[in-house]
């Protein structure tokens, strides 16, 4: 009788914590949004300048759950929280960087000296970046005339050069930029840039990671009224050298060797109309 009652105490209590536990489950609600996954971050011109960025990892190596891998320029990957960048949407000035180059070779190939700000999302959220976004989005935004011409100027140039000794990298930028009037502006940008050995602490130099970046900027920016406002832009890099590029192959150094001349290449021709009256729903 004693183990009769007592069995019947367990189930009672089993019971009355069973529907308890069912009462409080009711009462749970979960509330989310896909815009609370998405993390937003804006690089504008005078970052990029201060950090005097000359390839895509020095865009992007203080961001949060980005990883640039490689060494040479050209074959820099970009990682968004460990999935590569093919599975994100890239754009220049509007237009989308299609497709996988080469499986050796990384696949944003953008000059920083071309930038006014890079616009990187991370999270999917194909309403807002377009089809594609799986993890993420990356949108640069090359320069206008207004944005080196200071005020109260019509008309200006720039030449800079560089030297990195790591890379043995020489550098040379050239910029020529005017403001015909109120509605015409017209800019034109030349970047040239050679990589020799590679030098790494204590390790011999790695002599087949050779390049020779050519990349260039024309755009004519027309302001009709306060309304809308016309670019047209023309944007060419070319990223090439002797060098090796089969990482799986023994002996990748080949410091005898002559190597075949390997290239990148991407022509963008964009034509952006803005349009904006001042209205809360047409812009």
């Amino acid at each position: 009788m004693k183990l009769k009652a007592l069995s019947v105490a367990v189930t009672v209590a089993l019971t009355s914590f069973t529907a308890l536990a069912a009462d409080e489950q009711e009462t749970v609600v979960v509330i989310g949004s896909a815009l609370d996954q998405l993390v937003q971050t804006e690089i504008n011109s005078d970052t990029l300048e201060k950090k005097q960025a000359s390839d895509i990892k020095d865009v992007l190596n203080t961001m949060p759950s980005v990883t640039v891998d490689g060494n040479a320029r050209y074959s820099r990957k970009v990682y968004v929280r460990g999935m590569e960048d093919k599975f994100a949407v890239v754009t220049i000035d509007g237009a989308r960087q299609e497709g996988q180059l080469f499986h050796h070779s990384g696949d944003q190939a953008i000059d920083p000296a071309m930038l006014k700000r890079a616009e990187i999302e991370l999270g999917g959220n194909s309403a807002l970046s377009g089809s594609g976004a799986i993890n993420g989005s990356f949108s640069y935004e090359t320069k206008d005339p207004s944005d080196l011409l200071k005020s109260g100027e019509s008309v200006g140039a720039r030449v800079k050069t560089s030297y990195q000794t790591a890379y043995e990298r020489f550098a040379t930028n050239v910029a020529v930029y005017a403001k015909v009037n109120d509605k015409l502006q017209f800019m034109g940008i030349a970047n040239y840039s050679e990589d020799g050995d590679l030098h790494i602490p204590d390790q011999e130099a790695v002599t087949s990671k050779q390049g020779e970046l050519k990349s260039g900027l024309a755009k004519v920016v027309f302001i009709p009224n306060d309304a809308n406002e016309f670019k047209l832009t023309f944007n060419r890099y070319n990223d090439g050298g002797k060098r090796q590029l089969s990482g799986e192959k023994a002996g990748a150094l080949y410091a005898d060797d002559e190597h075949n001349y390997h290239s990148l290449n991407r022509d963008t021709v964009t034509l952006q109309h803005e349009y904006d009256a001042g209205s809360d729903l047409v812009h």
